[in-house]
């Protein structure tokens, strides 16, 4: 489980700190036109951290059903 969640994270962080870099320059974004790539840039990045995040999600949900299991 600790690789999934560390994938996940990483693309997580990567995202975050793209946004957070692009909001920073937001204006220098905006005078050179930029924005509307950025904007498919960062929703890539979400499409891929959610991506990655698929296989982690689907190991708790396993491990709840196998607990919950456990008490029927």
């Amino acid at each position: 489980m600790g690789p999934a969640q560390g994938l996940w994270i990483g693309s997580l962080q990567k995202r975050v700190g793209v946004t957070a870099r692009v909001v920073s320059l937001m204006k220098e974004v905006k005078l050179l036109g930029m924005s509307n790539s950025w904007l498919s840039d960062i929703q890539s990045l979400r499409n891929q951290e959610l991506k990655l995040s698929k296989k982690f999600r689907m190991l708790i949900v396993y491990m709840n059903v196998l607990g919950q299991s456990q008490y029927h």
